[in-house]
């Protein structure tokens, strides 16, 4: 790539830099092996619209009154919006070189080309400089496209660059189009072979090949958004009908991943908003800078129909634009809302832990005393009694002071003591499993009045078994 001239020495950019940054990144922005560029050629003399692959000794001639009279477009691809352009680094020079492609242009390039992640830039890189009857224009459009995923998110951002030409004196254009989507080129060639059989707007196609591009750039918004808002609709759901005291399995399941996901909804609205402003500045510039693009002969009635379709446009981008901002007004309020909610939630169940240990304490220590009671009662009278029953019987006999002799019907008491065990265990574990029913119902009595915050009831005496 040359040097910059003395012309590109007035502008803000430093020329030099940008095209030795160009060489530094171009490994990573262009092709190694293939070129993979469409050219679309329109004849003005015979009406004719050819399209072919590039070729060096046919596609670069001037544009000025000595040679042909055609608009001439140069598409490069690219396969995935991570990969390299279609196009190798010596074809692109040539390109640059032989139209004196300015140096904005050539940073708008280096946006595309090999990466890891996303890129997540909105810059429209809109310039536009005039010099001696010659108009160059670039601008970098980001869209949103449905991607056709399966799984995931099934939409993505997606960006083309654009760069035009213009001579006002033939009134032809060289165009070079970055990655420009399958259903615009075929809408543009279309239009295109339309535009040139129109007596009014044969004059002024070159402005509209921009509005069309334009157009497309807004064309997904509305399905875009609408999947947007079925998102958003789910997470009100969520937010406005939970129940914040009590929950129960048919509630919904509200946790934090919630909050995760109003969060990533909100990045995308911010990246929205930023891709529809960037599109709005671009139809401002057109709009200012385009009775400077028209010959004055033919300023009236094609001039007011480029007017009104760039005034549709820029309705549509704010109607988007406004709807983005509901959106994000709504997801702000749903965050906030959601926050809350998590947060009652938490301090609801912390109060249930700490009266539920509340709860099991006092009914342990209740439980503990009363077995501790109960069991010194029963060792101290346990071998008294059973020594007691057993003398007191014919079981064990003195005959006249004597030595003890047991009788000979002892082991009639030992089957009858057996079963009566049996049914003492079984008598004990009906009275623990009541004691436990009562005493889960005292809990919830005692949960719901601290709840209500009423006065704790008195707490029923051990053999009171009522429900």
């Amino acid at each position: 790539m040359p040097p910059a001239t003395g012309a590109e020495l007035l502008w803000s950019c430093n020329s030099d830099s940008i095209r030795a940054e160009l060489l530094d990144h171009s490994p990573s922005v262009f092709a190694e092996v293939t070129d993979q560029v469409r050219v679309w050629s329109i004849d003005a003399r015979i009406d004719s619209f050819d399209e072919h692959d590039f070729s060096t000794e046919n596609d670069l001639e001037p544009l000025d009154q000595t040679g042909p009279s055609r608009d001439i477009f140069f598409n490069i691809q690219q396969n995935h919006s991570m990969d390299r352009l279609r196009v190798k680094l010596a074809t692109f020079t040539r390109i640059v070189d032989h139209y004196s492609i300015f140096p904005y242009f050539l940073q708008a390039v280096q946006g595309f080309g090999l990466r890891a992640r996303s890129d997540t830039s909105t810059w429209n890189n809109f310039h536009l400089r005039e010099k001696d009857g010659v108009v160059q224009a670039c601008y970098t459009l980001h869209y949103v496209e449905s991607n056709g995923r399966p799984t995931g998110d099934p939409w993505s951002f997606r960006k083309m660059a654009v760069y035009q030409r213009h001579d006002t004196r033939t009134h032809l254009s060289a165009w070079v189009l970055i990655k420009l989507p399958v259903p615009l080129k075929a809408r543009l060639i279309d239009k295109l072979k339309k535009l040139w059989l129109d007596t009014q707007l044969c004059h002024v196609r070159h402005l509209m090949v921009h509005i069309i591009i334009l157009a497309y750039s807004l064309h997904g918004w509305r399905n875009y958004l609408d999947s947007l808002k079925l998102r958003m609709e789910k997470i009100e759901e969520k937010c406005l009908f939970s129940r914040a005291d009590v929950t129960n399995p048919y509630d919904y399941a509200v946790r934090f991943s919630d909050l995760q996901s109003i969060q990533l909804l909100r990045r995308k609205l911010v990246r929205a908003m930023s891709v529809l402003e960037s599109a709005a500045g671009v139809v401002q510039r057109i709009q200012a800078v385009l009775p400077r693009l028209l010959p004055d002969a033919i300023r009236s009635a094609p001039l007011t129909t480029l007017r009104a379709e760039l005034k549709d446009l820029e309705m549509e981008g704010q109607y988007y634009q406004r709807n983005v901002l509901e959106l994000q007004q709504r997801s702000s309020d749903a965050a906030s809302l959601l926050s809350g909610l998590l947060q009652h939630r938490n301090a609801v169940a912390m109060e249930e832990i700490s009266v539920n240990a509340e709860t099991e304490r006092s009914l342990g220590q209740t439980s503990a005393n009363n077995v501790r009671a109960l069991t010194a009662v029963a060792t101290l009278y346990l071998p008294a009694s059973l020594l007691a029953g057993i003398f007191s019987t014919p079981l064990v006999q003195s005959e006249d002071s004597g030595p003890l002799v047991v009788s000979a019907e002892f082991w009639k008491f030992v089957v009858v003591l057996l079963p009566m065990l049996a049914v003492t265990f079984v008598v004990v574990d009906l009275l623990q499993t009541l004691w436990t029913v009562r005493d889960s119902k005292d809990m919830d009595e005692m949960k719901r009045r601290r709840r209500e915050g009423l006065e704790p009831k008195r707490r029923r005496p051990w053999w009171n078994f009522g429900v």
